[in-house]
């Protein structure tokens, strides 16, 4: 339990009597705790007993199997409703608040890690809840610790009776100092709240649990500590060692004091209400109060506003919207804030599979290997030596021993029980939305591969809806949390995640004036469930190549966050400046076998060209073209590529000839006419 403000925090007087008196209190928190107790006693500590495979008081234990399924459902349910805390990412509403938002993110992810609040924790319980209860509460807060007060630096003004009085010189400043409370410590938190304690109104009827008009749960804490958080003198709370342990599920819960010294604790109940709904005096609708109640003290422990919200002189409320006391759940039950839970729906199906598994082993032990024998013709000691054990190896007869001693027939189970077994587990997994690939088993009956994936993509959806359920129950909590981030953080808080830059980024953002409202909150998607790890990083680096060549990214940031991403040290790896380099100067060279004769004028040209990319002309080679060259002009060889003469061409033929000669027709039936063929031959 959290201190709500420390003891210096006056209490609020409650009305004589009438709505919100001490008495009116009292009725309403009877009336919810024996609501709340029915479901506790009839159905969830049941419920915990199936889950840990035990079998209950009233069940004989002896030949009773009990099949662990409600464990195995719960856990493997757990890992697929959330693996892992997600990355939140914050939207601002307002334009203007753009620049402040990477600064709060960071902040509020940080907080929700290992060194925080370590949410992780909180859901691996809030989640073993909801699948045996049906409900996952958790308590959000902040709790400082102060020692005394220091002096701060708020601001300057002028020095009295110092400086120019003719208002030539500057007046001279001093700074103005005020004392504040001296943090020591500080922490915020997101608990686990058992539902065996929680405290529901008996009327309410919704599962938008921050509409009910009050919420709270019973505590167990020591004297002494309750004492000092609240300020009080340790004889005015009526402590015991025999505390009624009933609001707990453990099954092996017991009273303190049975054995050493036990040390003095207290009952009481925090409740949290909306003020307005009790107090007239109450305009704002979210104005919350907090109502500490011990069990035996006749006036309440503590009764004050919220100290985790702030109204503002023009009546806006700034910091935490809803209860600090954060419910949800998986299902809704119509007209009821107590909603059904997977262990309970599917208690029957489990109690079938285990009495189907007990007569199995029922069956196995009195189907043992049983003889009888003929009393007229076997031996009397012999048959009681049988009976005994002793012997069962060699049993000396005078005959046909099967005449005399024989072996029962045993009865064979039967097949149905296995198919039994088969339609009970598809009723669990209905239940519970599971398909056999999800827990990891090939499916029966399914003789197609479209078959497999209809029942696989019908599951995904129910589990989809429940994912979704969750993640939107821990973005509510988070939400929350950062409204208190955003009231108690100072400087020094956003720079150990931010640095000096970002606490310039927040001067746009007055903390103390502008709602948390003011950002949206959500989950990357898919984060809060398993993916697989080859996708996963697939995924990373493509995002990497896609933003790489933007001019407006900053590749190097862009690239220290993939490789963090990629669990590999940024710091090491990235250089923030390359080394300068000259710029290379390409070029396309094109050569022919004209441009390599030594006599050409382009000849040195090229050959400049070739040896500075690492092509060098032998020098033999160039000594052996001028030769040639010399030897081709002394005997009237063309220089270079010249034409070699020859005689001269005819010239062309332009006038026109005439017309030819008249040809005779080709005929057909040359053959038919003349008996020969149109070579001149003789038809054969």
């Amino acid at each position: 339990m959290a201190s709500y403000g420390g003891p210096d925090v006056q209490n609020l007087p409650l009305p004589p009597e009438g709505v919100g008196s001490l008495a009116f209190w009292r009725a309403h928190l009877k009336t919810a705790t024996d609501k709340r107790n029915r479901y506790r006693d009839e159905e969830w500590k049941i419920n915990v007993e199936r889950y840990l495979a035990r079998t209950l008081k009233s069940t004989p234990s002896g030949h009773t199997v009990v099949v662990p399924k409600d464990f195995s459902n719960t856990e493997q349910k757990k890992a697929q409703l959330f693996f892992r805390v997600p990355e939140i990412h914050l939207t601002p509403r307002r334009p203007e608040f753009q620049q402040a938002v990477p600064v709060f993110q960071a902040k509020v992810n940080h907080t929700l890690g290992r060194h925080g609040v370590n949410a992780k924790a909180l859901m691996h319980e809030v989640l073993t809840d909801v699948e045996l209860t049906g409900l996952m509460i958790a308590k959000i807060g902040y709790e400082p610790t102060q020692d005394g007060e220091k002096p701060v630096v708020v601001g300057q003004q002028p020095m009295p009776n110092v400086g120019d009085v003719l208002g030539l010189n500057p007046v001279a400043m001093q700074p103005i100092i005020e004392s504040v409370p001296n943090i020591i410590h500080e922490r915020y938190f997101l608990e686990r709240v058992s539902p065996g304690s929680v405290v529901i109104p008996g009327d309410f009827k919704g599962s938008d649990y921050d509409r009910a008009a009050y919420l709270g749960f019973e505590f167990e804490l020591d004297a002494q500590m309750l004492a000092r958080r609240f300020g009080i003198d340790p004889a005015l709370v009526k402590s015991g060692t025999d505390v009624d342990q009933q609001q707990s599920l453990d099954p092996d819960a017991q009273k303190d004091g049975t054995t050493g010294e036990a040390r003095p604790k207290v009952k009481g109940t925090e409740l949290w209400y909306r003020a307005a709904l009790f107090d007239k005096a109450v305009k704002h609708p979210e104005l919350m109060r907090c109502l500490v109640l011990i069990d035996g003290v006749d006036e309440p422990l503590k009764h004050a506003d919220s100290p985790y919200q702030r109204q503002l002189p023009d009546g806006r409320l700034l910091g935490m919207k809803g209860y600090p006391v954060h419910i949800g759940a998986l299902y809704y039950t119509p007209d009821s804030a107590y909603p059904t839970s997977d262990v309970s729906m599917s208690r029957a199906q489990v109690d079938e599979l285990s009495k189907g598994r007990t007569q199995m082993v029922q069956q196995r032990e009195r189907n043992n290997s049983m003889r009888w024998a003929d009393k007229n013709r076997a031996d009397v000691e012999l048959v009681n030596r049988i009976v005994k054990g002793e012997v069962q190896e060699v049993i000396p007869t005078d005959g046909n021993g099967d005449e005399i001693i024989g072996e029962i027939a045993r009865a064979q189970f039967p097949r149905e029980n296995f198919e039994f077994n088969r339609v009970t587990q598809g009723d669990i997994d209905d239940v519970w939305a599971f398909s056999p690939a999800q827990r990891g088993n090939r499916g029966e009956g399914s003789d197609t591969a479209t078959e497999a994936s209809i029942i696989q993509s019908n599951a995904d959806v129910r589990m989809a809806w429940s994912q979704g359920r969750v993640l939107d129950w821990f973005l509510g909590a988070v939400e929350k949390l950062g409204a208190l981030i955003q009231l108690f953080a100072d400087d020094e808080d956003y720079l150990e995640v931010a640095g000096p830059d970002g606490i310039t980024r927040l001067e746009a953002w007055d903390r103390s004036t502008v709602e948390g409202a003011e950002f949206v909150y959500s989950a990357k998607a898919n984060s809060a469930i398993r993916q697989d790890s080859a996708i996963d990083m697939k995924r990373l680096w493509d995002r990497y190549s896609l933003l790489a060549n933007d001019p407006n990214v900053n590749r190097v940031e862009l690239l220290r966050w993939a490789l963090s991403m990629s669990d590999m040290d940024a710091d090491k790896l990235v250089i923030a400046e390359l080394p300068e380099k000259k710029p290379e100067l390409k070029s396309n060279l094109s050569v022919k076998g004209e441009d390599l004769n030594p006599a050409a004028p382009q000849f040195p040209v090229i050959k400049a060209a070739l040896e500075q990319q690492g092509i060098q002309l032998p020098a033999e080679a160039i000594q052996l073209g001028l030769q040639l060259h010399q030897k081709a002009q002394t005997l009237g060889a063309p220089v270079g590529d010249a034409p070699v003469p020859g005689p001269e061409p005819a010239p062309l033929q332009t006038e026109h000839g005439g017309m030819q000669a008249p040809q005779e027709t080709l005929s057909k039936h040359q053959t038919d006419l003349s008996g020969m063929i149109a070579n001149g031959g003789a038809a054969a």
